[in-house]
């Protein structure tokens, strides 16, 4: 097996910034202390006696002094088959990271979305979320959202199916205590004072769920539903390996309409264990539990290459080489 490296369809010449390295079916092209003239079209190419592979990809480097566009790393998903009462999730990456004139928007079906006790947005730290609870059948369409500074601008877009009735009960669903009313108020007669509906313990009636296989890098999302949703005196909190869940840019918790989200943008190695979820109130209380598995960067590299098997002396030392290298 023979690998080779081209810069702009040209061999890419040796220097004392260019490294690269070929084991283990890894191969890795690193630039220390990148410059502008290092923008450009990157290929490796690799040849044995039985065909050719290969596979290009373009690196951008600006001069930070005189700033970035904006740049989504990652896509916002589509949505679909959404029920009435759902909830919906988008998150992306964008670059650059802090750039404090940096401004995100959201458009839905070409109109600024506007803000209301259902809708949360985050952009924070690369990250940018938008989660929507208790959708409805308006809530269907395009979704944008749009990046921009003084150099640039950038765009992501992607969109919800949702079926079902919504928006406001126009008709009474209790039509023969309507009629009730109006003939008291015929009479001249005060309605009879409501009495405040009987309390009940909090009832988590859909769980988070365990997020498996998570790479260190990537946000996590957990989603959970619960009972009852107007009761001024319930509370929730989340803990983490058993104690409550610390405060930090990182951390995003959201509860309304029934629903209880936690974000966790970039998430590390240290973020694995178990999340808890719990709501109190005067009546009882109820928990929700899931676990989190993220390995960091270096650990999915030795997984994904090294062999099952035993390792044998020559193999070790071609791994020490292989890490001395990063």
């Amino acid at each position: 097996m023979k690998v080779e490296w081209f810069y702009n369809g040209e061999v890419l010449k040796a220097s004392h910034r260019v490294r690269t390295v070929y084991a283990f079916g890894m191969v890795v092209l690193e630039i220390l202390g990148t410059k502008i003239e290092d923008s450009g079209e990157y290929t490796c190419k690799a040849t044995n006696k039985w065909g050719m592979a290969e596979i290009s990809v373009n690196l951008e480097c600006v001069d930070k002094s005189k700033g970035q566009k904006p740049q989504f790393t990652s896509q916002i998903q589509s949505i679909e088959g959404l029920k009435d009462g759902d909830s919906a999730h988008f998150e992306c990456t964008l670059i650059p990271v802090g750039d404090p004139n940096l401004k995100v928007e959201w458009f839905h079906n070409g109109q600024p979305l506007r803000h209301s006790s259902r809708i949360k947005s985050v952009s924070d730290f690369g990250y940018v979320v938008l989660d929507i609870a208790y959708t409805q059948n308006e809530d269907s369409g395009e979704y944008i959202c749009k990046a921009s500074n003084k150099y640039g601008e950038d765009t992501t877009k992607a969109f919800i199916k949702c079926f079902g009735k919504g928006g406001v009960y126009l008709d009474s669903l209790q039509p023969d205590s309507l009629a009730r009313i109006r003939d008291l108020e015929a009479q001249g007669k005060a309605a009879p004072t409501l009495s405040s509906p009987t309390s009940e313990p909090p009832k988590f009636t859909k769980h988070i769920s365990s997020v498996e296989n998570l790479k260190e890098g990537q946000s996590a999302h957990f989603e959970a539903r619960l009972t009852p949703i107007a009761d001024p005196n319930l509370t929730v909190e989340w803990f983490f390996n058993g104690k409550k869940l610390p405060h930090g840019h990182r951390y995003r918790t959201f509860h309304d309409f029934g629903i209880v989200i936690l974000d966790i943008l970039y998430c590390y190695e240290e973020n694995s264990g178990e999340y808890e979820c719990r709501a109190v109130n005067k009546v009882g209380s109820d928990v929700t539990k899931a676990t989190l598995k993220c390995k960091s960067k270096a650990n999915l590299i030795l997984d994904s290459q090294l062999p099952e098997v035993s390792i044998n002396l020559f193999l070790l030392n071609n791994l020490k080489t292989y890490l001395i290298y990063f």
